[in-house]
């Protein structure tokens, strides 16, 4: 995603990289969502996620983060974090 990424950006790409690991299971998602209590998210599929964040949003994210998730917010603040450190 080239330039500035909005904070809407982020969300929506989570968003979508949810529904795409439910196959569709997750319609919805909010900030306080826990990964895996209210999205029913386990490790792997976490990391799946990641992984297409990566991919959409052209980042890299080191594995050893992932575990920490363990709410959309989460997700959505370790993104921020690695795009304000360009990588």
């Amino acid at each position: 995603m080239p330039g500035v990424v909005r904070d809407e950006d982020i969300v929506q790409a989570i968003s979508s990289a949810v529904r795409q690991e439910t196959k569709g299971r997750v319609s919805a998602i909010s900030p306080d969502d826990a990964l895996e209590d209210d999205l029913g998210l386990d490790s792997l599929s976490v990391m799946s996620i990641v992984m297409q964040l990566e991919d959409t949003l052209g980042i890299t994210i080191g594995d050893d983060a992932t575990s920490q998730l363990k709410t959309v917010a989460d997700v959505a603040a370790l993104v921020r974090d690695v795009m304000a450190s360009g990588n």
